[in-house]
């Protein structure tokens, strides 16, 4: 199965490259981040999960979601939507999930394949309490962790599964890639050196680039790594993870984020 993990940053141009990649045999499902609502002639041509497109938060406006997008009337491809609902809301055996819209959840299985569990996850920036002050930079890590315990009700005995997304996380971070390996579903790149290019200075010696900060202006100027690919198991041998982060920008894509491309043989 092929999957490519790419926040889009709320734009209407990568949405054309999803479609494109879907309709040449690219990618089988593609996990989004950061996902407006597409068009009316993009979204004739795919089927997203079921969720609303947007993200729960706290006294925050987002008209975005995580999202898992396949090609619609693809004969080959089965899907089973996995719905998630608000803690409150959820029953013993739902989907239930901390923030709405930072994780969405499917099981697909192609035609001479095994079922697999795909997740797409975003890990939102937190405000502060006036009590605690500015909290440096963890604005993103309690995010980070709410998604791994909302990723831990889909990890059963038999889950195959594959967890994709932007963490907003530096791999120093260490106790959100120790929880992950904890759930027996550790991190399987993007690595360098195969996983893609790395910053001039990398923060860890794995790092590969796969965000741009704006005055950073462009992919060639990328110094950080932010998206990740996790899987269980019963599959992490078998997964094969490449940040698609060349100095080309056709090949970056039009994002601040550039796609990854993860292969399950």
């Amino acid at each position: 199965m092929k999957i490519v993990s790419w926040n889009i940053a709320g734009r209407a141009a990568p949405w054309d490259v999803v479609v494109e990649m879907l309709e040449a045999g690219e990618c089988d499902v593609a996990l989004l981040q950061e996902a407006r609502r597409p068009r009316p002639e993009i979204a004739d041509l795919i089927e997203v999960d079921p969720g609303p497109w947007n993200t729960a938060g706290v006294g925050v406006k987002r008209d975005w979601k995580a999202a898992v997008v396949v090609l619609k009337d693809r004969s080959d491809v089965g899907v089973k939507w996995i719905e998630a609902k608000s803690i409150p809301e959820a029953g013993n055996h739902d989907f239930a999930v901390s923030r709405p819209g930072t994780i969405a959840a499917a099981v697909v299985t192609l035609a001479d394949g095994v079922p697999l569990t795909v997740v797409s996850m975003y890990a939102a920036a937190e405000r502060w309490t006036e009590e605690s002050g500015r909290p440096s930079h963890n604005a993103w890590a309690g995010s980070a962790h709410r998604l791994i315990s909302d990723l831990s009700r889909l990890v059963g005995k038999r889950t195959r599964l594959i967890a994709a997304g932007d963490l907003n996380a530096w791999r120093r971070r260490e106790s959100i890639f120790t929880r992950m390996d904890s759930l027996d579903v550790p991190c399987v790149g993007p690595d360098a050196p195969q996983g893609g290019r790395q910053a001039r200075q990398p923060r860890h010696a794995e790092d590969v680039v796969t965000f741009y900060l704006p005055a950073e202006r462009e992919p060639a100027n990328a110094s950080q790594q932010l998206d990740y690919v996790f899987a269980t198991r019963n599959v992490e041998e078998r997964v094969t993870v490449r940040a698609l982060n060349g100095l080309n920008p056709d090949e970056w894509g039009p994002s601040d984020h550039c796609r990854i491309s993860i292969e399950v043989r």
